[in-house]
């Protein structure tokens, strides 16, 4: 890709590994006359991803602006969270041999008794995840995302034996 202009460069991370430009390419310059946001990095596996990084990092784009958390609502964060304990929870009955939650569940009234047991175990998790999630939620303030989080959900329990 061949860089026309780049501007606006910004730390992507706190490591300063990556920088967050606006470019625009001749490639794109049709669809997107004003650029596009571009993240460098310095391992990227493309050769422009590399190249724009190095020239940003010498300072061929302007001065780079510092490094800035982005900030949530509260409300973003508490949806950000609430899909990332849905997707543990379908992860976790998946280890366990269902397609999702949802799916494991739906075999409370199997007549197979080792996925009846698997659902019952899966509902008594998801309801101690959600009861302890929900209250967590109301401490929730707007800014970060909280790195501890979900390190502290409720863990799966053992798959039932039948």
């Amino acid at each position: 890709m061949k860089v026309i202009s780049a501007s606006n460069p910004i730390w992507g991370n706190p490591e300063k590994t990556q920088i967050i430009l606006q470019v625009v390419f001749s490639e794109l310059l049709e669809d997107f006359p004003d650029g596009v946001g571009f993240r460098a990095d310095p391992t990227d596996c493309e050769p422009h991803g590399v190249q724009i990084f190095n020239d940003a990092a010498a300072g061929k784009y302007g001065p780079i602006a510092p490094y800035a958390p982005p900030v949530f609502t509260k409300e973003q964060i508490v949806a950000i969270l609430s899909s990332a304990i849905q997707s543990a929870l379908d992860a976790g009955s998946q280890v366990w041999g269902y397609d999702s939650l949802a799916s494991a569940i739906s075999y409370l009234n199997s007549t197979i008794a080792q996925y009846t047991a698997d659902a019952k175990a899966l509902i008594a998790w998801r309801d101690t995840v959600w009861s302890w999630a929900i209250p967590q939620f109301a401490n929730i303030t707007a800014g970060e995302l909280p790195t501890t989080f979900m390190a502290a959900m409720p863990v799966q329990p053992t798959k039932p034996v039948i």
